[in-house]
């Protein structure tokens, strides 16, 4: 009997040191991944951090571009009524010259 409960006592404490093994493995993995997290939220953050004052700067160069097209677009409108009125004034000049 007492060798019984000597033999599981030892089967006990083997069992235990392995689990304690397993724990302290597992715990270093997680320390691993701790500082793999830490050391990407602070490039991440790098990266982020002035991405609102780049999309702000862009959004006014789209705006400032978006007026330059229009004043653009304007200009070009005002440009084909000229070639229209002086094509019409062309078909008039050259009608009253053949007569």
């Amino acid at each position: 009997m007492l060798l019984f409960v000597i033999i599981f006592n030892c089967i006990l404490a083997l069992i235990n040191f392995y689990v304690a093994w397993k724990i302290l493995r597992l715990r270093k993995t997680l320390a691993n991944v701790t500082q793999t997290l830490i050391s990407l939220d602070r490039t991440l953050y790098n990266i982020f951090h002035p991405a609102p004052g780049y999309i702000y700067k862009a959004q006014k160069g789209s705006a400032a571009l978006r007026d330059r097209y229009n004043k653009l677009e304007q200009q070009l409108q005002q440009v084909n009524k000229l070639l229209t009125l002086l094509n019409i004034i062309l078909k008039v000049w050259r009608g009253r010259s053949r007569r």
